[in-house]
């Protein structure tokens, strides 16, 4: 199966805004354990007076569910 997930945050709460999206590809290996490979954006923008960090982060990701 093919998973795709976005959200949105921030809204001045924490920081100014924050999103991410992801997409990833979920493999059952077993019946109970499933691998999933994709990719995630995340986009950062803080403000705290005069300090600003703005900032993304890219890459794979990998990961693992054991269902019970």
């Amino acid at each position: 199966s093919v998973l795709v997930y976005f959200d949105v945050g921030g809204f001045g709460v924490g920081s100014e805004i924050t999103w991410q999206a992801a997409v990833t590809a979920n493999y059952p290996a077993t019946d109970n354990l499933f691998l999933s490979f994709g990719y995630r954006y995340l986009y950062l923008e803080y403000r705290d007076g005069r300090r600003v960090f703005e900032g993304a982060m890219t890459g794979p990701v990998i990961g693992a569910t054991w269902r019970f």
